[in-house]
């Protein structure tokens, strides 16, 4: 059977034609069909709804830990997601840093130069994520 044209991409899910001027959405690299026989407007709902492709949900722990600092909108819960998902980071958010002095004090306060602060910050690891709109910084538990 064949699973028809493809008409768009969005979050890594594929939306084909099917009969009758209705859509398929499919998993990335047309693993499953996650939705069928919807109109390309529902399709295009589902895809831009569901982030299961492209971000790891936020744990309740991190999204209580991080409310004690900011206001988390689906726009930084969605940064952050998709910031673990690129590193394969597991673990819960463990610090926050309200801007890069704030980080510096903290990591200076334990030994660490400025100059060793700053190769942790940007070490390649995404141990550290900067928050969307200058809202400070985080660090996820390894």
């Amino acid at each position: 059977m064949s699973k028809g044209v493809c008409v768009k991409e969005l979050n890594r899910m594929i939306i084909r034609t099917q009969d009758n001027n209705r859509y398929n959405v499919y998993a990335p690299r047309d693993k499953e069909l996650l939705q069928g026989n919807i109109t390309l407007s529902e399709a295009e709902e589902f895809c831009q709804k569901t982030t299961r492709y492209i971000a790891y949900p936020l744990s309740k722990r991190s999204r209580e830990y991080l409310s004690q600092y900011i206001t988390l909108t689906d726009q930084i819960v969605l940064a952050v997601g998709k910031h673990a998902m690129r590193y394969a980071l597991h673990g819960d958010v463990c610090a926050y840093y309200t801007n890069l002095e704030d980080f510096f004090s903290d990591w200076t306060s334990i030994g660490y130069t400025r100059t060793e602060a700053r190769a942790l910050l940007h070490g390649g690891k995404g141990e550290f994520f900067k928050l969307p709109d200058n809202l400070g910084y985080i660090r996820f538990a390894e």
